[in-house]
């Protein structure tokens, strides 16, 4: 819809069809996490090399390579902060849900979003004082 009614000249929705919408809209996060919750409790959680591997490279590769491309384009300040904050956000919950959907490992894919969830609690401040 946020594609195709902009193209036919549509602007804004009428309240009675914008105010579900958006109602809808604001719930998406909350739900979106009731669903992950859904899907963690039913699985069983292995920790391996590979998950381990999956949150070391999420959680200090990626914002590393971030700052390096951050001064190869001699990015600074706030937008270099802003780079390195978005590597270091959790895995997405999507991730976890696609997998429970087609039964492509979910517990692993549960326990990457666990892991880099919690662990992201450190970094995300750990990164703030660093490169602020």
């Amino acid at each position: 819809m946020g594609v195709v009614l902009p193209q036919l000249g549509v602007s804004h929705l009428p309240a009675a069809l914008e105010n579900p919408l958006n109602i809808v809209g604001q719930a998406n996060e909350g739900l979106g996490l009731i669903c992950l919750g859904l899907i963690l409790c039913g699985q069983r959680f292995q920790f391996d090399r590979v998950i381990v591997t999956e949150v070391i490279l999420k959680l200090a590769v990626m914002p590393l390579a971030m700052l390096g491309l951050a001064w190869v384009f001699a990015i600074g300040g706030n937008a270099r902060l802003t780079l390195i904050l978005v590597a270091v956000t959790p895995t997405a919950s999507s991730v976890a849900t696609i997998a429970a959907e087609y039964q492509a490992n979910p517990s692993h894919a549960s326990a990457t979003v666990l892991l880099t969830t919690l662990l992201s609690l450190i970094a995300f401040p750990v990164v703030q004082v660093a490169f602020s």
